[in-house]
C-alpha cells in the first residue's frame, strides 16, 4: 500500500521502499529492484516500469540482464553503473540486501538518497539526470558488424568509461559486411568491424569503398579476422593494413608510441598485462604491409599494432590488439579510453550532436508514440523484438537493436529531423496460434471436467424415450 509516498513492504518483506509519487512522467523512467529475495513486486502497486526483481525470469536476453543486475546490486564502478543507469533508463535504484551501496551513497552529485526502509536494510537512490525510456537523439549511432559475443565485448569495454547513449549507439548489426545495402550503411556514421565475415569479400569491399569515400568512418579489429582482413584489402577496401602477422605477447605489451592524436594524453604503460583470460599469453596481429598513406598509431616494439588511414572523406583504424575483450576482462580505463578514442574520430565528422527537440511522449498499453522537432534518430528503451513495429509519419521503418537489446529508429535526412514516430506492438501470427491452441485445449479439459459429452448423451437419451 502506499504509505506517505513509499511502498509498504513489511508484511511480506519488512521493508519499505520509498520512491516519488506516482505521476505521468514515471511512466518515462524505471526502478532498478537489486535485491531478487523481496517476495513483493513494485508493478503491484504503481505503474512505474521495473528493471530486475524476482520476476524478470522471462527476460528475452538473459545475458544483459543477468549483467545489468550484478551492475546494480555491487557497482563496480561510478562509470559503469553510470552506464547501466542511462542505457536502461532508470530513474530510481532500490539498494537492499546484499547489495554493497557504498558507491550509491558516496556519489552524491549522481544520485539522491530518498529513504530507507524501517529496518535501514534497504535505500532507495534517484538517478539526478535520468535519460527516458523513450526519446529523440543525436547521439552518433555506430553499427558493429560481428557476433553477438564480439558485441557484447564492445559494449562492456565502453561501459567502463561510461561511452553511453548520450554519446554513442551502438547497434547490433549482423555478422557479414555484404548482408547490407550501401544506402543502409550511409545511415550511420561509423561502423565497427569486430568478428566479422563477409558472404562475398570482393562485394563487401566495394561496400566498405564506397561507404568510406562518401564520408563514413571504419573502426576495424581484426585480431582473429587478420585473414579476411587482408582479403578485403586485396579486393580494394581501403583498410590502412594490407598483411597481418600473429605476435605472441607474454605479460608485456612493448609498446612504442610515434606521434599520434589518437594517443596524446593517454599512458599506454597503464594497460593491464597483456595475459590472455588473466594466464596465457596473449595473441595479437602485427601489421606486415601498410598502405602509403597509413599512419601507425601504436606499435609492439618496431611492428605496428594499430593503423591509421582512409579515402576520400573517411577514416579507418584498424587494430591488431582484440582491445575490447582485454578491457572487457580487465575493465581498464586507459585501454576503454583509447577505444573510445578511435572510435569517436573515425566516425563522420558530418554528424552534428546537437540538443534534440521533441515533444513530450504519449504512452499507451501498446503503443508510444513521439512527435520529434529536430532529431537524426530516436532511441526506444524496450527490449527488441519482432512484435514491436515503428512507424514515421504514418509509414513502416526498419528497427535496429541498439546497446543492450533496445530499439533504434534512424529519421530519413530527407524529413529534416521531424517526424511522429510511433511504436505498436503487434502479437505475431505464432503467438496468436498459441493462445488459439491454449484456449481450445481449456476448452477441451473443462468439456472432460463437466462431463459435458456424457450429460448431452443422457438428455438426448431421455427426450428420445420421451416421444417413443
Amino acid at each position: 500500500m502506499l504509505v506517505n509516498n513509499t511502498f509498504d513492504y513489511h508484511a511480506a518483506a519488512n521493508a519499505t521502499v520509498p520512491v516519488l509519487p506516482v505521476a505521468e512522467e514515471t511512466q518515462q523512467f524505471r526502478i532498478a529492484i537489486t535485491d531478487s529475495t523481496e517476495s513483493s513486486w513494485v508493478n503491484v502497486f504503481t505503474s512505474v516500469p521495473e528493471v530486475g526483481g524476482p520476476f524478470n525470469q522471462g527476460a528475452l536476453d538473459l545475458g544483459n540482464t543477468t549483467w545489468v543486475q550484478n551492475v546494480l546490486t555491487h557497482p563496480p564502478s561510478l562509470p559503469v553503473t553510470q552506464f547501466v543507469a542511462q542505457w536502461n533508463g532508470l530513474g530510481w535504484i532500490e539498494a537492499g540486501g546484499p547489495t554493497s551501496d557504498d558507491l550509491y551513497q558516496h556519489s552524491p552529485g549522481v544520485f539522491r538518497l530518498v529513504g530507507s526502509s524501517r529496518d535501514t536494510a534497504y535505500h532507495t537512490y534517484e538517478v539526478l539526470e535520468p535519460s527516458p525510456i523513450l526519446e529523440a537523439t543525436n547521439a552518433p549511432p555506430a553499427l558493429v558488424i560481428g557476433s553477438a559475443i564480439k558485441y557484447d565485448l564492445l559494449k562492456q569495454s565502453l561501459a567502463v568509461v561510461d561511452d553511453g547513449p548520450s554519446r554513442l549507439i551502438t547497434i547490433q548489426g549482423k555478422p557479414d559486411i555484404d548482408n547490407y545495402s550501401l544506402h543502409e550503411l550511409q545511415r550511420f556514421p561509423l561502423l565497427v568491424l569486430y568478428g566479422f565475415e563477409a558472404h562475398n569479400p570482393a562485394k563487401a569491399a566495394r561496400l566498405l569503398g564506397a561507404y568510406v569515400r562518401s564520408g563514413g568512418g571504419v573502426f576495424a579489429d581484426v585480431a582473429g579476422d587478420s585473414k579476411l582482413a587482408a582479403q578485403l584489402s586485396a579486393h580494394g577496401a581501403p583498410l590502412p593494413v594490407s598483411s597481418w602477422t600473429p605476435l605472441e605477447l607474454d605479460g608485456s605489451w612493448g609498446f612504442t608510441r610515434p606521434a599520434s592524436a589518437l594517443t596524446s594524453g593517454i599512458d599506454v604503460t597503464r594497460f593491464s598485462p597483456a595475459v590472455f583470460a588473466r594466464s596465457e599469453p596473449y595473441l595479437v596481429e602485427t601489421a606486415e604491409r601498410i598502405a602509403p598513406n597509413a599512419k601507425v598509431v601504436l606499435a609492439s616494439g618496431s611492428l605496428p599494432v594499430v593503423v591509421a588511414g582512409g579515402a576520400g572523406a573517411g577514416v579507418v583504424v584498424e587494430s591488431g590488439l582484440n582491445l575490447p575483450y582485454h578491457d572487457a576482462v580487465y575493465s581498464n580505463t586507459t585501454e576503454a579510453s583509447l577505444l573510445a578514442r578511435i572510435i569517436d574520430a573515425v566516425r563522420d565528422q558530418s554528424w552534428t550532436t546537437t540538443q534534440p527537440a521533441y515533444s513530450t511522449p504519449a504512452i499507451t498499453a501498446d503503443s508510444d508514440r513521439l512527435g520529434v522537432e529536430s532529431a537524426k534518430g530516436v532511441l526506444f528503451r524496450e527490449t527488441d523484438s519482432p512484435d514491436w513495429k515503428a512507424s514515421v509519419n504514418g509509414r513502416s521503418v526498419a528497427t535496429y537493436p541498439a546497446g543492450p537489446d533496445y530499439i533504434y529508429v534512424p529519421l530519413d535526412a530527407k524529413l529534416g529531423g521531424r517526424g511522429t514516430v510511433v511504436f505498436r506492438y503487434h502479437l505475431s501470427l505464432t503467438e496468436w496460434a498459441a493462445i488459439a491452441i491454449t484456449t481450445g485445449t481449456l476448452l477441451v479439459v473443462a468439456l472432460y471436467i463437466l462431463d459435458v459429452p456424457g450429460r448431452l448423451g443422457a438428455l438426448r437419451t431421455r427426450f428420445e424415450r420421451a416421444h417413443l
